[in-house]
């Protein structure tokens, strides 16, 4: 009979999941001994994001195997709500997401997301399997925008992340702007633990940044920027470089996030007449270290049910995935 560990972590060639190898999209990608060159993007002023888009954004998991207990599962169906497009394509289908963490409670059977209770669906901030766990650079580039000492959400509605009177606090939270080395694209790192940044990332100590700060892009056609406060270059400061695997934050819930969980996305990324920086529409994250499998509510994940994506998005339709980071993250270069 096998053995817990053999039930539940993926294996190496676990069969394909039934759906999952028809929703992937592939990709080709400079290989690492032959990096891609920086090509900066070019947009006329009447551009629409959907004429920057470009391949799948190739991207890491932001977590590291060693980084989750046994029992403990990424968990995902999109960005809340399930604000995907466009819907009726799961090969191109593109979205925002948000990444939550389960516990599988051998004793009750069922997924909890607290540290010691069974079947807790929205546990105090420190008691979430989530709360601190080490953010990890998807890809290699640079910050362009960040933010890292918002207080975080205390869940009982009093808003005192945020004060300010009339004024609310930006949604992102606590944030990394990541510009790919090919500058094409941008990933976005949202609702990172108050004070979890490395200050070396992220050089600004202002402690809120108001959804009243401006934002300037004026590509137009649905093209937007960052808010002012929150851009490097407006504070005299250059790009900062990253490396993909550099620990950048941990997660936390900071922003209007609802509870515990890291908001990640990619984006088309251009620069306006006044070399503003801008951020188009959202582009797949086409996945390099990463297995999938569907969550069954009341039953543990199990090692045949896994599919690992190489290269590929994820077949995002509404439904909940478990996702679970490969061991051996050598697995080429991203851009």
């Amino acid at each position: 009979m096998e053995d817990a560990e053999d039930r539940r972590r993926p294996g190496a060639r676990a069969p394909a999941l039934v759906g999952l190898a028809a929703a992937a999209s592939f990709l080709s990608l400079c290989s690492c001994s032959d990096p891609c060159p920086p090509t900066p993007a070019e947009a006329p002023a009447d551009a629409h994001p959907a004429d920057a888009f470009v391949a799948p954004r190739p991207a890491h998991l932001p977590f590291s195997a060693d980084d989750l207990d046994d029992d403990h599962y990424l968990v995902t169906r999109g960005h809340s709500g399930y604000a995907c497009a466009p819907d009726d394509d799961p090969a191109t289908r593109h979205c925002a997401l948000d990444l939550h963490m389960l516990r599988w409670d051998e004793g009750s059977a069922h997924y909890t997301r607290s540290r010691s209770e069974p079947r807790v669906a929205s546990p105090a901030l420190v008691d979430d399997v989530m709360w601190g766990m080490p953010v990890r650079s998807p890809i290699d580039g640079e910050v362009i925008a960040c933010w890292r000492r918002m207080p975080d959400d205390d869940l009982d509605g009093d808003d005192v992340n945020c004060p300010g009177g009339a004024e609310t606090c930006t949604a992102a939270g606590n944030h990394l702007v990541i510009r790919a080395r090919d500058r094409d694209q941008v990933i976005i790192l949202a609702h990172l633990q108050a004070e979890s940044i490395p200050r070396e990332l992220c050089p600004i100590d202002d402690v809120y940044l108001y959804t009243s700060d401006p934002k300037i892009c004026a590509l137009g056609g649905g093209w937007s920027g960052w808010r002012e406060r929150g851009r490097l270059d407006r504070r005299g400061l250059a790009p900062i470089p990253v490396a993909r695997g550099e620990l950048v934050g941990r997660v936390g819930s900071s922003g209007s996030g609802v509870g515990v969980h890291l908001h990640i996305h990619a984006s088309a990324y251009a620069e306006d007449a006044a070399q503003n920086p801008c951020e188009g529409d959202f582009a797949p994250l086409a996945w390099r270290d990463l297995s999938v499998q569907r969550r069954v509510v009341g039953a543990e994940p199990r090692a045949d049910a896994w599919t690992q994506l190489n290269d590929a998005t994820l077949p995002l339709d509404g439904d909940e995935l478990l996702l679970a980071p490969t061991a051996d993250d050598d697995v080429g270069c991203v851009p």
